[in-house]
């Protein structure tokens, strides 16, 4: 593609937001860096923040009173408000909502760090790059995207970046930065 970019003819069903941005990306698109989240990876099985905190908080919950587990069914409303009702009386976690909820719940869940990264990698494990994934890497590839920043644990961007870098000559180069490599 050139920088010619044609406007969507009329009473075309493409939406005036998605010509924006196609056409941001045709011309603009190695200057912008993407901020991915963690609904990018939903498709390729890896829950939500909101799915483990409550996975978090069941198990806390039913530990806390006794219960098994598999006898407490945390997707059923009543269940549920059981569950932030007594956190909401213990005051052990923040409530829902607050920005610390994930973190407090999944720390105080699994206390130690080695079990909570073990935790992540089983999440991730087996897990392929959804359709998302790869359009990420066919931009990236193409030099129309060069930064994607990601609050995501799993690597399936990277994953889709390598699967068609691997096929090219020359290579696309790739660098990953993560907090536990600030010199990148």
């Amino acid at each position: 593609m050139g920088d010619e970019f044609e406007s969507p003819p009329s009473g075309s069903e493409i939406d005036g937001d998605l010509y924006v941005l196609a056409r941001a990306v045709n011309v603009q698109g190695a200057q912008i860096a993407w901020l991915i989240g963690a609904g990018s990876s939903v498709m390729s099985g890896i829950p939500t923040a909101g799915q483990l905190t409550l996975r978090f908080k069941h198990a806390l919950y039913c530990d806390a009173n006794g219960l098994d587990v598999q006898d407490v069914d945390p997707t059923d409303v009543r269940t549920r408000r059981l569950i932030e009702d007594y956190f909401a009386t213990t005051q052990t976690l923040p409530g829902p909502g607050e920005n610390d909820e994930y973190a407090a719940s999944f720390e105080k869940a699994y206390p130690s760090a080695d079990v909570r990264a073990d935790f992540i990698a089983q999440l991730c494990r087996g897990l392929v790059p959804n359709y998302g994934h790869h359009l990420l890497a066919a931009l990236m590839v193409s030099g129309r995207l060069s930064i994607v920043f990601t609050t995501n644990f799993d690597d399936l961007i990277e994953t889709a970046v390598s699967s068609l870098a691997d096929n090219m000559t020359p290579r696309p180069s790739l660098v990953v930065a993560d907090l536990g490599d600030p010199d990148k």
